[in-house]
């Protein structure tokens, strides 16, 4: 699909300046940055906030809650 939109112009010229250092045209470069965008904040809540959490508990390495984590996913108590 073909759209227009306006972005300031310092901004379209580092666009440019970095689709031809990746040796992309601009539309390669503008999907490729829409789609990271996209799959990082189109994210629903629920999964980002546990995701949020399930990397909180990976790196404090508290095993109490994982397991209490497990249980309330298993057993469907996180649905609102």
């Amino acid at each position: 699909m073909k759209t227009a939109v306006s972005i300031p112009d310092e901004l379209f010229d580092e666009a440019e300046q970095l689709a031809e250092r990746l040796n992309l045209n601009r539309s390669q470069l503008f999907v490729r940055a829409l789609e990271e965008f996209v799959s990082r904040e189109g994210e629903d809540p629920v999964t980002g906030k546990l995701n949020e959490i399930a990397s909180e508990v990976e790196t404090s390495g508290g095993v109490e809650a994982t397991a209490l984590g497990r249980h309330l996913v298993e057993s469907g108590g996180w649905e609102w």
